[in-house]
């Protein structure tokens, strides 16, 4: 995170590409103990083409549904252009992980650190479980959507938050107010001041409300009949938990297309009034067995995230690159597709002051110490 602010405050311009070094470097981290120190990184690069690559594919309508016509897995390749992009697509993420699992597992031989569990990665833990070379291979390939799923959902929220923030500086100045009334102006937010500051806390439910990263969630099959207020779901189903919709039914939520975090002080969802009972603030990550396995790590980000950005700058107003007009507060700019992000934008990015730039150098030399142990012979090259 203090690395994020050093490259904000240093190369504003390119936020885009230093909020994605961000997140995927905590997943990364998270997963393989492998740090990504910078974001002029071809392999940084070539991860986010190959996950884009993977997420159009996925997205419904794009190629044929084999599981509805699996007939269609015996079309010839010609007649079947998907087959060599899938077929891509699997050999780059089979690469990405060799690669980096190779240096996680070369990393655990020659250092080793039994006896310090809380840096232990994904990896790492499934090395110390005595699992057989199958059942290894099986999970450690899991590696991968840890990875994908913690790599750009993260970035998709952060890159929303700065577009909102420009657009609304009223709700913006709130949040700096209520963060310094709690902190004052000679340190950085921590976790453990977030409990203390409802408005910011409102304002990152509302961002994940109006435009949430993944909007259709992940499909869910059904193992038994669901009767269901009339309707009836019949066994081994696809069900799709359709976030977006239930986020923006004016049913449960007043004035859905308006971006307003004092719902969320008005009730503990944001609904109306009357219709919390069986609301949940998960829905965002999924829900049942197939809920995301991350989301602690996810909310714990956007939560010191958005202290941290709001703490150290000044978002000014989002400009549509392509034609470089300023964006309205309709929040009609958005690429929809199976994960949600702003479509390309500029902004202004300021520190609010030399002593914000002196807080963020200072705690990022104290960091180095830290970061060095998650970067490696490898990371480094990356």
């Amino acid at each position: 995170m203090t690395q994020l602010l050093f490259d904000l405050m240093t190369q504003p311009e390119s936020f885009c590409s230093a909020i994605r070094r961000y997140t995927h470097s905590i997943a990364m981290v998270t997963v393989y103990g492998l740090r990504i120190p910078c974001f002029a990184s071809p392999q940084l690069d070539r991860f986010y083409n190959t996950l884009h690559q993977f997420l159009h594919i996925l997205v419904p309508g794009t190629y044929p549904p084999l599981d509805v016509l699996p007939a269609l897995k015996y079309l010839p390749a010609r007649w079947a252009p998907w087959r060599s992009v899938c077929g891509l697509v699997k050999s780059e993420m089979a690469t990405f992980h060799l690669e980096h699992s190779t240096a996680a597992e070369k990393r655990t031989v020659e250092a080793p650190q039994p006896n310090d569990k809380d840096k232990d990665s994904y990896m790492d833990y499934i090395m110390r479980l005595g699992l057989s070379f199958e059942e290894y291979q099986i999970f450690s390939y899991t590696s991968v959507p840890l990875v994908e799923a913690g790599s750009d959902t993260s970035a998709a929220f952060l890159l929303s938050l700065i577009l909102i923030l420009g657009l609304y500086p009223e709700h913006q100045e709130r949040a700096r107010l209520e963060i310094e009334a709690v902190i004052g102006t000679t340190r950085m937010p921590e976790l453990e001041d977030f409990k203390r500051m409802p408005f910011v806390d409102a304002l990152v439910k509302e961002v994940v409300r109006i435009r949430p990263s993944f909007p259709i969630g992940v499909p869910h099959s059904t193992t038994e009949d669901i009767h269901y207020k009339g309707y009836v779901v019949p066994k081994d189903s696809t069900v799709f938990l359709n976030i977006y919709s239930i986020f923006h039914n004016p049913d449960l939520f007043a004035d859905p297309e308006v971006f307003n975090p004092d719902r969320f002080l008005g009730s503990e969802h944001g609904t109306r009034p009357g219709m919390d009972t069986d609301f949940r603030d998960n829905f965002n990550f999924g829900a049942g067995r197939r809920i995301c396995p991350g989301q602690y790590v996810a909310r714990t980000t956007m939560q010191l995230s958005t202290m941290r950005l709001i703490w150290a700058f000044t978002f000014g107003p989002p400009v549509d690159a392509r034609t470089d007009r300023l964006l309205t507060r309709d929040l009609d700019c958005y690429a929809y597709g199976f994960l949600v992000a702003p479509h390309p934008f500029k902004c202004t990015i300021q520190a609010r002051s030399a002593e914000h730039r002196e807080l963020v150098a200072r705690a990022l030399n104290e960091a180095k110490s830290l970061l060095r142990q998650y970067e490696h012979d490898y990371a480094k090259k990356a």
